[in-house]
């Protein structure tokens, strides 16, 4: 797997594991919200990480996949009935519509190739079948203005950076997933301030007002439900 594996283990050998993000737990509210059931669904997570999100499903078919040994062995010991594999997001060793439901949060700004990871995910998935993802998202002016003045002033434990971790932006994810064959379903804002600066961490409160008046385009986190087209 490379240099990128072996970054992703140290990854997941030295850091905390969470037990909640919030793009999950947007995820879940975005789920209830459009009545999405996964108990007798095939789910699929692409960066599946130490099993945090897998964890909490029920479901009739839960897999994972990772380029992280040390992350998969995390989250086999979580989940012994779940089953884990070894490969990169732009190459899924699975037949095409495989999948109900495929998750895939916060991985899109790692990849070496998004294009390649979003044409395997509409390739895996069945007619009508249902996407998750989340990203980071530029839009947000308080992650932004903070991730530019960590660099400007050398600071990079203002802002946790992993080894590739490129710009992305609400509106043209929409559009790049429109044009690879995907509707957007429904949104949810996660993450309108930065956990690092607790002062303005009250911005927080006020996501479900936020997300009644569409602006989820300026939360940090958004989570994006879409449906395969057929």
């Amino acid at each position: 797997m490379g240099l990128k594996a072996e970054w992703y283990n140290h990854f997941y050998e030295s850091k905390e594991i969470l037990t909640t993000y919030s793009w999950y737990e947007g995820l879940s509210k975005l789920k209830s919200r459009n009545n999405i059931d996964f108990s007798n669904k095939k789910v699929l997570e692409i960066g599946s990480g130490a099993g945090e999100f897998l964890s909490t499903v029920h479901a009739e078919t839960v897999v994972g996949i990772d380029i992280s040994s040390s992350g998969l062995r995390l989250a086999k010991s979580r989940m012994s009935e779940a089953f884990f594999v070894q490969a990169k997001a732009e190459q899924i060793p699975f037949l095409d519509d495989t999948f109900d439901i495929i998750v895939c949060c916060e991985v899109l700004e790692h990849v070496d190739s998004m294009s390649k990871v979003i044409a395997e995910m509409r390739r895996l998935l069945r007619p009508n079948g249902m996407l998750f993802i989340s990203f980071p998202n530029y839009l947000n002016p308080i992650y932004t203005g903070v991730r530019w003045l960590a660099k400007i002033f050398r600071r990079p434990n203002w802002i946790s950076l992993q080894i590739v971790d490129r710009y992305l932006f609400y509106f043209s994810m929409m559009k790049r997933f429109k044009n690879a064959g995907f509707d957007k379903v429904a949104a949810k804002g996660t993450c309108y301030s930065h956990h690092k600066i607790p002062v303005i961490k009250i911005f927080n409160r006020f996501e479900p007002l936020m997300d009644s008046i569409g602006l989820q385009f300026l939360s940090f986190h958004p989570v994006i439900l879409f449906r395969k087209t057929i």
